[in-house]
């Protein structure tokens, strides 16, 4: 019986994450490269052919999360946006991605 915390699996869906979360990040923003936004979904659809629903939903809200985080400084630092705010709102957009 497989176990849900193999290491293969684990392993691509940490890569995943954080190829997913570089191209967000650097594809949104202020001043986004935003070709790089159409290539953001592909790692975590290589993890979906092989993974779980819940480990698949897991990588994609994770992903987003993070590479939403680009803009902090400017909301949080900057306009002063409260921090919990942000986060609520960060992790409802990460929410539509699933």
């Amino acid at each position: 019986m497989a176990s849900w915390l193999d290491s293969r699996g684990v392993g691509a869906s940490a890569a995943a994450i954080v190829l997913s979360a570089l191209l967000l990040w650097w594809g949104t923003g202020l001043e986004p490269l935003w070709p790089l936004l159409w290539l953001a979904p592909i790692p975590v659809l290589l993890v979906a052919t092989r993974a779980s629903v819940g480990r698949t939903a897991i990588v994609a809200f994770a992903a987003w999360f993070i590479g939403t985080l680009n803009i902090w400084h400017y909301l949080h630092g900057l306009i002063e946006v409260p921090a919990g705010g942000l986060l609520i709102s960060f992790a409802a957009m990460a929410g539509c991605s699933l």
